[in-house]
C-alpha cells in the first residue's frame, strides 16, 4: 500500500487516523460490551488477555476484527487521492494562519464571557417584568 504524496500533510492525516482510530475503539468496545449480551458468544472462554481482567471470548474476538478491519478500512480512505489533497491543502492553509498571542485569545474570551452575562442578565430581566405584566392583566 503506497502513501499518496507521502511528505506532505503529515500531521492532518495523522491527526485524522489517529481520532478516527479513537473512534473506532470506542465503537469496537461499544460492540463488545453489547456482543457480551448474548450468552452464546460470551459462554465461550477463550483465556484471558495478560495483565488485564479482558477475558477472550467470541464477543471480543468479533469486536477486535471489526476494529482492525475498520482502521485498515480508514487509512486507505484516508490515502485517497480527493481526501488526501484536501489534507494536504488544509495542513497548508492551516500553516498561514495567524494565531492569536495568549494575551489576545484570554482577552477576546473575557469579552464575550461578560457579553453573555450582560445578555443573560437582561434577558432574565425582561422576562421576569414581562411575567409580572402577564400576570396583573390577566388575574
Amino acid at each position: 500500500m503506497a502513501v499518496y504524496k507521502k511528505d506532505q500533510g503529515i500531521y492532518a492525516r495523522r491527526t485524522a487516523l489517529w481520532l478516527l482510530v479513537l473512534l473506532l475503539l470506542w465503537g469496537a468496545f461499544r460492540l463488545y460490551v453489547w456482543f457480551s449480551g448474548f450468552a452464546a458468544l460470551k459462554a465461550s472462554n477463550m483465556g484471558e488477555i495478560p495483565l488485564t481482567d479482558v477475558k477472550l471470548n467470541w464477543a471480543f474476538a468479533i469486536a477486535a476484527i471489526i476494529f482492525a478491519a475498520a482502521v485498515f478500512g480508514c487509512a486507505k480512505l484516508l490515502n485517497r487521492p480527493k481526501l488526501a489533497d484536501l489534507m494536504i491543502d488544509t495542513e497548508q492553509e492551516m500553516k498561514k494562519v495567524t494565531w492569536p498571542t495568549f494575551n489576545d485569545a484570554v482577552n477576546s474570551s473575557v469579552i464575550v464571557i461578560v457579553t453573555v452575562i450582560i445578555f443573560a442578565v437582561f434577558l432574565s430581566v425582561a422576562n421576569t417584568l414581562y411575567e409580572l405584566v402577564f400576570d396583573a392583566m390577566f388575574l
